[in-house]
């Protein structure tokens, strides 16, 4: 009964903390005792007020509120229970020695693992650490293997049907452009993330973007006294190589904290396309059947290092600097088989693409954290981060009719981005006024943009000539004030959490087209709520609502115009306007274990990428435009199904509906879609040690952007084992090699039947090894931002 009430209040902790309480357990030998039960009574009347675990080293530390006395209770399989003194306020017991049993017990191997899915009043929990799968991975694919999430082409996402994800790290967010982005987190070894953060609907402190919500991604940062840390490689094949190296350090002593990773990847990627076009000119049609074969190839490497000292016992500063580095080199080549109307001209064309794209980055973080006294803190941060990207590209086209040369196209085009970020951010919270917790805060963040880029044309590589009707340059600045304020509190059962956020966003552009320069200023309200209630110990019941905003950003506003292939075009729309999103969600939770969330949302003025058809000179032009509302729904279950000791199977199913009716320039965008998804993870534990994962998904139709999906799923298994300091995790990921994405665009006119096929049948080695002093007290760990707010909604 005791063990079952320690789990309930850890899981369901107060929201309003005034005092702590901290120590270390060890037996009679001198050995931390690992997974004791603490749990926290009041003295009045015996009530269990909270509790914890002591950790691997023994430690335990945790909060609670209450104005009369307490006691608390260590219980432990192997040991007598252990009562304190009753007590009152802050309480440091220093060594707790547990006296050994006095009956004789068979020694009993205890294994605690954080479950790989749990729900939170705001989102899920995704622990890293959970699936040998995911650790052997990169960070992408564990964003790709959150439930409701479905992994796009271009490596956007969308949750539960809702476009628009915005992703951050380590509670911050991560300013860099999609493309960007995903090549960085792909080039990341998931085996440095700790865990990762959903919230579908964020409270008032965090920034109002991502329509979808927001992702955190927490890296992992060492927890211990003295020096600890880890090597890692990570080997694998697929149709090509893949191969990565990385090294975490952390020193932990007195007031002081310093930690570290390095990474170097070298990879080759590839997948297979093919795009049936048609094309309608004077009611006779044409068909273009395209075929590519994309290879590439990013290599380079990152290091990330930092630094916290405790000035006073209420006072610490810390300093992070973040610097990375790569290219990638893509060879594509492609052959266009044509039909109809069009075959007058030419039968066939070959095309090779090549290119070679550079980025790098640097960034700097400062804070400062001061406990005013125990109710109150004050937090100042500040980030400035510099990012460069180059990107060059060489398409050559040569058209053929009836085996014969007709003539030839080359596109040589060159772009180069810097982009320079500045942000900083004021926190104040105070956790006794009335009872209630008020959090305030203000942020000013500025991003600025240069943009470069030239084309060259012509019938053969040696004798190409400047575009003059290509863009050379464009500049984009955008400022956001934001201030907000929150209020939570706990009464009896039922906990309340809302707030208010107000930005103002100044955004300019300019290039050397006065048609493309634009100045804009607006301000948004953002209000925010999340109800949570304690029916009884079985069943729970959480109400949440939150406005979120979606603002172009500097490469949709680009008004360049690119050549993807002979086909296909792209061009940014400096005309765009944010879009804002209304997202309540209802969620019913039993035994923290099985859990339904119904969500309703209403997107106004979508952001959404079209295909305007050029019939006279065969081109399809890829266009960044506002649509008219996106309204959408969902229904997500979650439950364990414990088979046996050494089986459980974790499932999660979604199920949603998208609507829009849309008009523009050039058409009518109409779709009603009904959709689901289901995830399946299995863990196994077998003797000697070792754990088998088997996991997988299958999502349903679905649409990205106005692209229709097919059906898509995959199957993956996983092997873990650990041997002494060293830990190696085996993944065999598409193992069936079924990893599809087929579909198209069939919206009026446009009609496009694609396939895809990705490199997703691929073995993936990571060996890991932990070096450091693990008999040493370990301090109470800096939580992230997020992490007590996902507890609270």
């Amino acid at each position: 009964m005791k063990n079952f009430l320690l789990l309930f209040v850890s899981i369901f902790p107060l929201s309003t903390f005034a005092y702590n309480i901290d120590g270390e357990v060890i037996n009679e030998d001198g050995d931390p005792v690992t997974f004791a039960n603490i749990i926290l009574f009041s003295v009045d009347d015996s009530s269990v007020v909270t509790g914890s675990y002591s950790d691997t080293l023994g430690h335990f530390s945790f909060d609670y509120a209450l104005e009369t006395p307490v006691y608390i209770e260590i219980n432990h399989l192997l040991s007598e229970t252990y009562t304190s003194e009753n007590f009152q306020g802050d309480k440091t017991f220093g060594q707790i020695t547990l006296k050994n049993a006095s009956n004789n017990l068979d020694v009993v191997d205890i294994t605690v693992q954080k479950k790989m899915f749990q729900q939170t009043g705001r989102g899920m929990v995704v622990n890293v650490e959970s699936s040998p799968i995911l650790q052997s991975g990169s960070t992408k694919d564990v964003l790709s293997r959150i439930p409701g999430v479905i992994m796009n082409q271009d490596g956007s996402l969308t949750l539960k049907g809702k476009s628009n994800i915005l992703i951050y790290m380590d509670g911050k967010p991560s300013y860099l452009s999609l493309e960007d982005l995903m090549r960085y987190l792909e080039n990341t070894p998931a085996n440095e993330i700790e865990k990762i953060e959903v919230f579908e609907t964020p409270p008032a402190k965090y920034d109002a973007a991502g329509n979808a919500g927001i992702i955190n991604i927490v890296r992992a940062k060492g927890k211990g006294n003295g020096l600890e840390g880890s090597l890692g490689t990570r080997l694998g094949y697929g149709n090509y190589h893949k191969s990565g190296y990385n090294a975490n350090l952390s020193y932990r002593k007195n007031k002081l904290f310093a930690y570290g990773s390095g990474w170097y990847y070298n990879n080759m990627v590839d997948q297979r396309t093919t795009a049936d076009m048609r094309i309608v000119e004077s009611n006779d049609t044409s068909h273009y059947f395209n075929s590519f074969h994309n290879v590439y190839h990013p290599f380079g490497y990152g290091a990330r290092g930092g630094l916290d000292y405790d000035i006073t016992d209420s006072t610490t500063i810390g300093f992070m600097v973040l610097h990375y580095d790569g290219e990638s080199h893509t060879n594509e080549p492609g052959t266009t088989e044509v039909s109809g109307k069009a075959r007058e001209q030419n039968d066939f064309s070959r095309s090779i693409t090549k290119g070679l794209y550079e980025w790098s980055g640097n960034s700097y973080n400062t804070y400062l954290k001061h406990n005013i006294n125990q109710h109150s803190e004050i937090k100042i941060d500040a980030d400035i981060a510099f990012r460069s990207n180059s990107n060059y590209g060489l398409n050559e086209n040569y058209n053929f009719l009836n085996n014969s040369n007709v003539g030839s196209r080359v596109i040589e085009q060159n772009g180069q981005t810097d982009i320079t970020i500045f942000a900083s951010q004021l926190d104040y919270s105070h956790n006794k006024v009335f009872n209630w917790e008020i959090e305030s805060g203000a942020k000013y963040s500025s991003v600025g943009s240069r943009n470069r880029f030239s084309s060259n044309v012509g019938n053969s590589i040696g004798m190409l000539e400047e575009d003059t009707n290509a863009l050379t340059g464009f500049e984009y600045t955008e400022q956001i004030l934001a201030g907000y304020l929150t209020f939570a509190r706990k009464i009896k059962e039922t906990s309340f959490d809302f707030g208010i956020r107000v930005e103002n966003t100044i955004a300019n552009g300019a290039s050397n087209q006065s048609s493309n320069t634009f100045s804009r200023s607006y301000l948004n309200f953002f209000p925010n709520f999340a109800i949570n209630h304690e029916i009884n110990k079985s069943n729970t019941l959480g109400l949440s609502f939150s406005r979120r905003i979606n603002r172009p950003n500097y490469n949709q506003l680009n008004p360049f115009v690119s050549q993807l292939n002979q086909f296909t075009l792209f061009k940014g729309n400096p005309n765009l306007l944010p879009q804002l999103t209304n997202v309540l969600n209802a969620t019913y939770g039993y035994k923290n274990a099985a859990f339904l969330t119904l969500s309703g949302s209403l997107t106004q003025g979508a952001i959404t990428r079209v295909v305007v058809q050029d019939e006279e000179n065969a081109l399809q032009e890829y266009q960044i435009i506002n649509l008219d509302n996106i309204y959408n729904y969902s229904a997500n279950i979650s439950f364990p199904i414990p088979f046996y000791k050494w089986w459980t199977t974790n499932l999660n199913g979604t199920y949603y509906y998208n609507e829009i009716a849309s008009g523009f320039a050039e058409g009518d965008i109409l779709f009603q879609l009904h959709s689901f998804s289901i995830n399946m993870q299995s863990i196994f534990t077998l003797p000697k040690g070792f754990k088998l994962e088997w996991s997988g998904f299958y999502n349903h139709d679905s649409y990205w952007n106005i692209w229709f999906v097919e059906p898509h799923y995959q199957m993956d298994l996983g092997l873990t084992k650990s041997v002494g300091d060293f830990r190696f995790n085996l993944s065999f990921q598409d193992f069936l090699n079924i990893r599809e994405g087929n579909g198209g665009i069939f919206q009026g006119d446009v009609y496009t039947e694609t396939t895809y096929k990705p490199e997703s049948r691929k073995v993936l080695l990571n060996v890991s090894y932990f070096f450091g002093n693990k008999k040493i007290k370990k301090n109470a760990q800096r939580k992230t931002s997020s992490e007590d707010l996902q507890n609270r909604g």
